[in-house]
């Protein structure tokens, strides 16, 4: 879009008359995180279609200045009202000020905050606020009948010292024993800030509400936790038998009797695990030691859920053939993977994530993190009377830029900008609660002067920016400060609690030939070259050869990946994605990049990857699953799905497809491998089925072996 939106002259007039005579009708939607650079790649065609007098083309755009919070990412939203008074009435607005998801408690108190804002905010931050603010109403007989809003703050002595935020985390955990969302079938969602803050307050949940499945939807490692932690203390002591650390870890843990219960007990332990290492993988290791852990009693459902993690880490690893000790733990270490919130958790996000989202229950314990006009510190001051002559400048320190008339003008819009962003995130905030909303501040210090997001909501809320005082009331068996209200407090308990959603029935112990299948990989992503389904030797696992095969399956594997639908473009635009990840060595790439060449030169490969001429389509590619097959947790990755839908959306069928790079070297190879991978399809089949909800003989299961271009259906 940067190129073409800098396109000038008549390459740019030729591109936009191919674009014009096509489309007749524009649909611009979140438009208050448009760019300026992006409305300009748009601009031309947009004034075609506002200027057709025939009144057969359309330009609609729909957006919310109040959750205009990408401004860091060159979100423009005054864009909104510019295009408005550009086009001088040729555009009519629509204001939408009804809520169709918030409970009126949630509303009154949305019209609270906003509707009058104090001086203590920059003067064109409150003018800009008021000019695109509109008191809200509830759509009736659609959002919730019952509600509830507090402000709550820990009780305090004034005399003390600033609290910090594991006191604010403490309250919401009493918020959450006191709901009891889980077991009434509640949504809940507790807003923060930042990662980092999401992290620790998901760490701090889960010590203190361990009957609560409590997931951070950011990027999170594996290591956080004590079933892995426990288990890489095993890996590091049977690499470094001197870590006197990890065997005092060991020792101190479940699997203490299960060591001294082996031969020769820790000495004989580095030998016993290293050899486990090189006949099953780190995966196949990890799983039998977890299994133990099992069997001592030492695994709950978080337990569970953790371990799977890290099987999937170690499988990865293993698909590199590296059996290295070291490698393996700082692979681990730097591993990061996305949770995925299912029914029945808290979820944990940030702001930024919930936008667009709904949640019956929204808590709001990082309202103090900063002040409400505090700059970023990658703002820079733009010097100069046009644009041909501009000077870049990093904005100094507040102290000096306040000298400088031109640069404390700068300052100052910059400030007013910073305090409409946090309005902006504020509002998108409080505005996710469908049914209740609890905001929580704590006391700020006595020497604070900051005006934070806690000072706004206590000003206009309790009339205060830090009350002293406030009602006390008893929430989940913990006392704290109650300084406003609104609704019914407790409406919860008009949800029946739905006792079959906590009711944690045991897994069922494995079966032997089940245990075979895992062993072989099946219940999960398969590495690439489907070396463990075909019963080879420890040894063989291990040969150079092998592991050369393995590192170029996976390569080929990842190439793959970045193709959507198959198209001459589409596979140019994949392959350079693909050598853009990473550093691949020379002629490693060209040979990666050549098998996937020849593979989509095969008919039958072009046509497998080519999208269907169902009305409607999508693609999943890497799509993790967690779904209970016959009361067993199975845990395993999708290489590739297409699902065919009707308009309306019901499926009329679904292909998985899996990626082979298998070397074929005989006549039958082919058939006696679509054998051998038929057990690991089927249950792709059955887990698929489970998660759409739709039947097994709608599924179609294709092996696409990309060595020979072929396609088997199993």
């Amino acid at each position: 879009p940067i190129c073409f939106g800098r396109l000038g002259g008549i390459d740019r007039l030729h591109i936009d008359y191919r674009l014009d005579a096509r489309i007749d009708h524009w649909l611009l939607d979140e438009f208050q995180d448009t760019s300026t650079l992006q409305w300009q790649v748009l601009a031309n065609l947009i004034d075609e279609v506002v200027q057709d007098n025939e009144g057969n083309r359309t330009f609609f755009y729909v957006g919310d200045v109040k959750q205009a919070i990408y401004r860091w990412r060159r979100g423009n939203a005054d864009l909104f009202a510019r295009i408005l008074r550009h086009y001088n009435g040729a555009i009519r607005e629509m204001p939408l000020d009804r809520s169709y998801r918030s409970a009126q408690p949630v509303i009154d108190c949305v019209n609270a905050v906003f509707s009058q804002l104090p001086d203590d905010l920059p003067a064109p931050a409150v003018d800009d606020w008021q000019r695109i603010w509109r008191p809200h109403a509830c759509a009736a007989g659609v959002v919730p009948a019952h509600g509830h809003v507090a402000l709550l703050e820990p009780l305090h002595d004034p005399a003390d010292k600033k609290p910090g935020s594991q006191v604010r985390y403490a309250l919401v955990a009493a918020l959450l024993k006191g709901i009891e969302p889980i077991e009434r079938n509640l949504s809940v969602a507790v807003l923060v800030r930042k990662n980092s803050q999401g992290r620790d307050l998901v760490q701090f949940l889960r010590a203190s509400c361990p009957g609560l499945a409590v997931v951070h939807e950011g990027q999170a490692g594996i290591t956080d936790n004590p079933v892995c932690s426990l288990l890489l203390s095993l890996v590091q002591y049977c690499g470094h038998p001197g870590d006197s650390l990890a065997c005092k870890h060991l020792q101190m843990s479940p699997l203490h009797g299960a060591i001294l219960a082996k031969e020769k007990g820790y000495d004989g332990l580095p030998l016993l695990i290293l050899g486990q290492i090189q006949a099953l993988g780190y995966r196949g290791c990890l799983a039998a030691w977890g299994e133990v852990l099992r069997q001592a009693g030492a695994l709950d459902r978080f337990g569970e859920k953790k371990l799977a993690e890290l099987l999937g880490a170690a499988e990865q690893f293993d698909a590199t053939g590296n059996a290295s000790v070291n490698d393996f733990l700082a692979f681990v270490e730097g591993y990061r993977y996305r949770e995925t919130a299912a029914a029945g958790t808290i979820q944990v996000m940030t702001v930024h994530q919930s936008k667009g989202l709904g949640f019956d229950v929204v808590l709001l314990p990082e309202l103090q993190d900063n002040g409400m006009a505090v700059r970023r510190r990658s703002e820079v001051a733009l010097l100069g009377e046009d644009e041909e002559d501009t000077s870049v400048l990093a904005m100094p320190a507040k102290i000096f830029a306040e000298i400088d008339p031109r640069l404390a003008g700068l300052l100052a819009d910059q400030e007013a900008a910073a305090a409409f962003d946090e309005l902006c995130t504020l509002y998108v905030a409080m505005t996710r609660a469908k049914k209740a909303l609890y905001l929580i501040s704590s006391f700020p210090g006595k020497n604070s002067t900051s005006f934070t997001p806690a000072s706004l909501v206590k000003l206009q809320l309790a009339g205060e920016s830090n009350p002293q005082q406030g009602d006390t009331v008893e929430i989940g068996g913990t006392s704290m400060t109650l300084l406003y209200e609104v609704g019914e407090r407790t409406w919860y308990r008009r949800q029946e609690k739905a006792t079959a959603l906590v009711k944690e029935k045991p897994l069922r112990s494995l079966s032997e030939g089940y245990r075979q299948i895992a062993a072989a990989g099946q219940l999960t992503q398969v590495s690439p070259s489907g070396q463990a389904e075909h019963g080879k030797s420890a040894a063989s696992l291990f040969a150079a050869a092998t592991s050369s095969s393995l590192t170029f399956g996976s390569a080929v594997h990842s190439l793959f990946e970045e193709l959507d639908w198959y198209g001459v473009k589409e596979v140019e635009q994949a392959i350079d994605r693909w050598l853009g990840k990473e550093s691949w060595p020379q002629p490693f790439d060209r040979e990666v990049v050549a098998h996937f060449e020849n593979a989509l030169a095969v008919p039958a490969i072009r046509s497998a990857l080519s999208r269907p001429a169902a009305p409607l389509v999508e693609l999943w590619r890497e799509r993790q699953f967690e779904v209970i097959v016959d009361g067993t947790w199975v845990s395993g990755i999708f290489d590739r799905v297409v699902l065919e839908k009707e308009e309306n959306g019901r499926i009329l069928r679904g292909t998985v497809q899996d990626y082979k790079t298998n070397r074929i070297d005989r006549p039958d190879a082919l058939s006696i491998l679509t054998a051998e991978y038929a057990p690991q399809m089927e249950l792709y089949r059955r887990a698929l089925a489970l998660l759409l909800g739709i039947g097994q003989e709608k599924i179609t299961l294709q092996l696409l072996f990309t060595s020979v271009g072929e396609v088997m259906e199993v």
